[in-house]
């Protein structure tokens, strides 16, 4: 009897990318992703990486290069506490945007919980 093990292929690099998914390609706006050619570490558009070069041309970008002009433009956001401030406020009233319909979705899921509950206790009286 020949047994066959599914396995996971060994990844053949294993290097840091934080910027993933937070890049975005320059030509189609998609978020970019880890590519690595020889040693040198790239961020490339993860359209042409998944869809080929007919919907993206070639972006790489080098991650040591992208990193650093990131870094260094945190740092002087974060020197700056009313910049901060700002970015802090724009985000919070963006989450509440976002949450705002989400929690009228729950109260009413919540209302018409409730509801049925009183119908089957209802029913259950009923039976």
């Amino acid at each position: 009897m020949n047994k066959m093990k599914s396995h996971k292929p060994a990844k053949t690099f294993t290097g840091h990318f934080p910027l993933t998914g937070l890049l975005r390609c320059p030509m189609c706006g998609c978020s970019m992703i880890r590519h690595r050619s020889k040693d040198i570490r790239y961020y490339q558009c993860s359209t042409l990486h998944s869809k080929g070069s007919s919907v993206c041309k070639s972006n790489l970008v080098y991650a040591d290069k992208a990193e650093e002009y990131v870094y260094k433009r945190m740092e002087q956001i974060a020197a700056q506490p009313d910049l901060l401030s700002d970015i802090l406020d724009r985000v919070n009233s963006k989450v509440r945007d976002v949450k705002r319909p989400l929690q009228e979705q729950l109260n009413y899921i919540n209302g018409q919980i409730v509801e049925k509950q009183k119908n089957i206790a209802k029913f259950i009286s009923m039976i």
